[in-house]
């Protein structure tokens, strides 16, 4: 009899140390609301979770829509890329919602935006959030009415530098006023499209100055070349600006409201129309023969005014804290006498600017 009641008081014994027993791990990460976390280190994630007392292992509740309870925490039931809708996993959320972390909203949350149907923080490159949801900007321009341009005065300041350069002159040149189509288009600003944020106005604009000015005066002897023939000339001339110093400038005027800023920009790439005249007022001439000096008065001449300049200046051209950019500069003045006899012809040259020692 008591062999038989040992048995019966083993399982007795055993049901009652059940109760005693180590709590059961769970499976991390989520503890679900049956379960607790249990630290183990000093890192957050050394540890692992243990179950509540007085409840079993699957008795979790109040896991969402689409989740199943497994193991003590809530188990995605959908598949990956899958959103749930009002209980059901689907591949794509109803018209007018967009899945935020598995779940389909009518409103992406503050600092999201909808992008072909998921929430996210920020849309791709090339879109902008209008209204909650990601749109491609448009980046063609369109005519919203006019406005008025002047060649700014960053650009002519440097202008003005470079053509003072010419002996004796000292202009300031005068911009004309240009009535040029004003053009606006979308833009982004922290993520958010901005309607018609973006707008300029683009036009060629000339500025002038009257001058009349003896440039040079002065004799110069040269001894030409003509073939048979050497020609020894005292030339003497003058080089004068008469009229009007004229150039055109690219200007222009923008307003960015996504980058708040305003300004007016341009660019001078060209060369200066400068009204440069150049005349031999007397001149006289001999001619070398068989090693003779004589009297060569039919040996002609004439005179020519040429300028260099280097010009490649632009103004607030990327953004409006740019300024000057770049340079102008006057290279070289000079003029050229041309000698001729009997069908031959030399040239010299002789500098007017820079003046060489």
């Amino acid at each position: 009899m008591r062999i038989r009641t040992i048995p019966f008081h083993l399982i007795i014994f055993l049901l009652l140390s059940s109760l005693t027993l180590p709590a059961i791990a769970c499976p991390p990460p989520d503890c679900g609301s049956c379960c607790h976390w249990v630290s183990t280190g000093p890192g957050p994630s050394d540890g692992y979770c243990e179950l509540n007392i007085g409840v079993s292992c699957g008795d979790c509740s109040g896991c969402n829509p689409c989740y199943s309870c497994v193991s003590c925490s809530c188990e995605w039931d959908c598949t990956t890329g899958q959103c749930c809708s009002d209980g059901s996993c689907v591949d794509n959320c109803p018209s007018g919602q967009c899945c935020d972390n598995g779940t389909c909203v009518s409103s992406c949350p503050t600092g999201k935006c909808c992008d072909d149907g998921t929430c996210v923080s920020s849309c791709p490159s090339g879109k902008c959030c209008d209204s909650g949801t990601c749109v491609t900007i448009d980046t063609s321009w369109e005519t919203s009415g006019s406005w008025s341009l002047e060649a700014p005065d960053g650009i002519l300041d440097e202008i003005n530098g470079a053509i003072n350069n010419i002996p004796n002159v000292e202009i300031s040149l005068t911009s004309a006023s240009v009535t040029a189509d004003k053009k606006q288009r979308d833009c982004c600003s922290d993520g958010q499209l901005m309607a018609n944020g973006e707008r300029k106005a683009e036009a060629t604009v000339s500025a002038d100055a009257s001058v009349s000015v003896t440039v040079w005066g002065d004799s110069v002897e040269f001894e030409f070349d003509l073939g048979f023939w050497g020609v020894e000339m005292e030339l003497t001339a003058e080089v004068r600006v008469e009229g009007s110093i004229t150039v055109s400038v690219a200007a222009g005027y923008r307003w960015n409201d996504c980058l708040e800023e305003d300004c007016p920009f341009g660019s001078f790439s060209g060369t200066p129309s400068v009204g440069l005249v150049a005349e031999i007022s007397a001149k006289i001439c001999t001619q070398f023969l068989w090693g003779l000096w004589e009297g060569c008065s039919q040996a002609g001449a004439s005179i020519g005014v040429h300028t260099d300049w280097s010009f490649d200046v632009t103004f607030n051209q990327s953004d409006c804290d740019d300024g000057v950019q770049g340079s102008g500069s006057l290279d070289r003045l000079y003029v050229k006498f041309t000698a001729s006899r009997d069908g031959e012809e030399d040239v010299e040259e002789y500098d007017i600017y820079p003046i060489y020692p």
